[in-house]
């Protein structure tokens, strides 16, 4: 990761009293806190794990940002600032935006991001803008906590499908692709398969709206357990809008099964369809890889075994304009140019983990992707790139502070190591120099030594903890 950021926090200016959160809260305490004003440390940002980006295309300055847990953010002039727009709804995670290509004022946001890993955060289902974002109102399917898509018919405003995903910790029976024809008063369940399986992916023929391809997932997820794929997982077609479905079989693994499997047209050929499709049979995952299709999905091949940690990235892009090109957004950005053959790794200088890419489809020079970093931009195929990096959205998972006067705040942040942060500095302030990383990987709990300030403790992912010495900067494991 680069130290160009650290995530903003809000904390009270007397964090003595956090000490107090382990003992029982008496409503004297309560009562203190309630009446003490937050302040954000800052000045800071350190992005977050950002999932969904939807772009207006005829005037691609204009853009709104879905994150995990921050809400949705709105550019309109092409990254140079951002604004939180949805930050104020029940639930600030986020699994799909969509932006109608008739109109930027009209947005839909499905709560509950998509990636199903075990820190993935839940929503309330659908929500629904028509002023650009200041104003929101709740468009029901709340019980399907988690959303893989939403897409907005291009000839028609009122039409939107959503692919449901559900429940992450258990089963429930509000999975699957629901639609509406009246602008979200009403939504039609328009394919389910059962309570354990929802939709990993949802994506619409740029030529043919009527012509939808959705991959079920089945999943479970459990404290002790975790199992990605199962008899529900399977690629399906609609022609008429979602009224019927077909299973997609031909070219495909015949034995074993599924797991999440992504999808993606081309836009200016939608014959062309690409899918990076997870699959066991047995000890073997043989069957799982690259798959591309030129008869719009009907039937496919496999052209290569490359698919990194499919349930929680599986996005392939296919060039709009290039049909040699493609890419796969996972740990790192890949890329072929002969079709999906071959790949390599596409060199960036902004962050790892890419749940997001959008691709503009008149000029695939622009690129914009989302990362565990923020938002980054290209304007020449991804050889160069500019960090949006205006949005506080850094996902921390604890934090701490030492006894040293004034005192330090410290906090292990997803996929962005361990950061301390000073409350005040002899400068009178508190500059964006001032703050420092000093631990790598998922950021987790971090401790300080409460009798020598110099020593502190950070935990990376698989309880990997190291105690740093902040005048020497020496650090070990242990």
């Amino acid at each position: 990761m680069r130290r160009t950021v650290f995530a903003a926090l809000a904390v009270v200016p007397l964090l003595a009293f956090a000490q107090e959160a382990a003992k029982p809260t008496t409503p004297a305490h309560s009562s203190l806190i309630a009446n003490l004003p937050t302040r954000n440390l800052g000045p800071t940002t350190m992005g977050g794990r950002v999932d969904s980006i939807a772009v207006y295309e005829k005037e691609p300055r204009i853009f709104y940002i879905g994150t995990a847990s921050g809400g949705v953010w709105k550019t309109e002039n092409g990254g140079i600032t951002t604004t939180p727009v949805f930050f104020k709804e029940s639930s600030v995670a986020v699994g799909s935006v969509a932006v109608s290509q008739k109109n930027p004022n009209v947005v839909w946001v499905g709560t509950g991001e998509n990636p199903s890993r075990n820190s993935s955060s839940w929503g309330d289902g659908m929500y629904k803008s028509v002023d650009g974002g200041k104003t929101w109102t709740h468009m029901g399917l709340r019980e399907c906590r988690h959303f893989g898509e939403v897409l907005i018919d291009p000839r028609n405003d009122d039409v939107v499908y959503a692919g449901g995903m559900g429940d992450l910790w258990g089963y429930n029976k509000d999975r699957g692709v629901y639609k509406t024809t009246d602008g979200g008063k009403t939504w039609n369940k328009v394919l389910y398969i059962d309570e354990k399986t929802g939709i990993g992916h949802l994506t619409m023929n740029p030529k043919n709206p009527n012509e939808l391809i959705a991959s079920t997932y089945e999943k479970i997820r459990k404290a002790y357990d975790w199992t990605s794929g199962g008899p529900g997982s399977a690629m399906y077609k609609s022609k008429d809008g979602g009224k019927s479905w077909k299973k997609i079989t031909k070219g495909l693994p015949e034995k074993g099964f599924f797991g999440r499997i992504g999808v993606d047209y081309m836009r200016s050929n939608p014959k062309i369809v690409i899918a990076t499709i997870e699959h066991r049979d047995g000890d073997s995952r043989a069957g799982s890889g690259f798959y591309r299709s030129e008869d719009g999905g009907d039937s496919w091949k496999k052209l290569n075994s490359i698919n990194p940690r499919p349930f929680y990235f599986s996005n392939p892009r296919q060039d709009p304009l290039d049909v040699n090109r493609t890419y796969l957004a996972a740990v790192n950005l890949h890329v072929s140019d002969d079709k999906g053959t071959n790949w390599r790794v596409l060199p960036t200088s902004v962050h790892v983990d890419h749940h997001a890419m959008w691709i503009n489809p008149t000029d695939s020079n622009h690129i914009i992707i989302g990362e565990d970093g923020g938002v980054a931009q290209s304007r020449d195929r991804g050889a160069t790139w500019e960090h949006i990096n205006s949005m506080p959205i850094g996902q921390f998972y604890i934090v701490s502070f030492d006894y040293r006067k004034p005192y330090w705040v410290f906090g292990g942040l997803q996929d962005n190591g361990s950061w301390a942060s000073p409350t005040q500095t002899d400068m009178g302030g508190v500059a964006f120099f001032h703050n420092f990383t000093y631990n790598g990987g998922d950021g987790f709990h971090t401790a300080q030594d409460p009798e020598d300030w110099s020593i502190g403790y950070a935990e990376s992912q698989g309880g990997f903890i190291a105690r740093h010495n902040f005048k020497t900067g020496e650090q070990r494991s242990i």
